[in-house]
């Protein structure tokens, strides 16, 4: 999985509220499940990106949560592909701290 392409469409979705950037810190996972942790805006985050099957195509999604609290922040739809699932993420409780969307 592209980690580095989702998170410079994540810094893309960001930029359009005036935040960010979601600088990263380390990576794991494998190419159906990956972990992305880091900082935004100062606080520590961790960005989970899962590939579901799905039919005709794989559903992939995105998800925020607090890292020290492990609270979801936004929240997403999954979508064909993880730059149409980023683009529809709620990024507003992202930043805001709070998921708005619930």
């Amino acid at each position: 999985m592209n980690t580095a392409a989702n998170v410079k469409h994540i810094n893309e979705a960001l930029a359009t509220y005036g935040a960010g950037p979601f600088i990263t810190t380390d990576t794991t996972g494998d190419d159906e499940k990956s972990v992305v942790t880091g900082t935004l805006d100062g606080r520590s985050v961790r960005v989970e990106f899962t590939v579901g099957s799905g039919s005709p195509d794989p559903a992939h999604a995105v998800a925020m949560f607090d890292a020290e609290t492990g609270d979801q922040l936004g929240q997403g739809d999954s979508a064909a592909t993880f730059a149409d699932a980023i683009s529809s993420y709620h990024w507003n409780g992202a930043l805001t701290g709070t998921d708005e969307s619930r």
